[in-house]
């Protein structure tokens, strides 16, 4: 987990994403990157962040996201005041519920992020102060970075979406 925001370079290739949904090209992340609608908690104004999708179940319409910033994540805050959000991925949109998994379902699925990614965890790890390659690792990744899964609402989905 980071202690701070990154800045510079980071900043901007981390926020990519946002401007690549933004110009209309979210379908060229395909689903390993999601964009959120949510409101803020506090002003209640809409809100946008893009995160990377670490598990996406495309049949069950679930996508697990990982909050690398941590508790104070604003986007986190948010859903934590109202769980009911929009997800966008590859250009579709639908409503959906967040829910924060628990501690064991987050390090099965850190285990598997490793398992399916291994060079995307090689160069994200360090950027988090961890070393996914590691058990150790992945659990007190695990332990500090809370997981979420947004499941699209299941009366809205449509047949071609199963």
């Amino acid at each position: 987990m980071l202690d701070r925001q990154p800045a510079g370079l980071l900043r901007w290739l981390l926020r990519l994403p946002i401007s690549l949904y933004r110009w209309g090209l979210g379908g060229l992340l395909g689903d390993r990157f999601l964009l959120l609608h949510h409101r803020g908690r506090k002003s209640g104004q809409p809100r946008r962040t893009a995160l990377e999708v670490i598990e996406a179940d495309r049949r069950a319409g679930r996508h697990l996201v990982a909050a690398a910033w941590g508790e104070r994540a604003d986007w986190l805050l948010n859903l934590r005041a109202e769980p009911q959000v929009e997800i966008e991925v590859g250009g579709r949109r639908w409503p959906a519920r967040a829910s924060e998994l628990t501690l064991d379902q987050a390090r099965a699925a850190f285990d598997r992020y490793q398992r399916q990614h291994p060079l995307a965890s090689q160069a994200l790890g360090p950027v988090l102060g961890y070393d996914l390659r590691q058990v150790g690792d992945r659990q007190r990744m695990a332990e500090r970075v809370p997981m979420v899964a947004l499941t699209v609402t299941e009366t809205d989905r449509t047949e071609d979406d199963r």
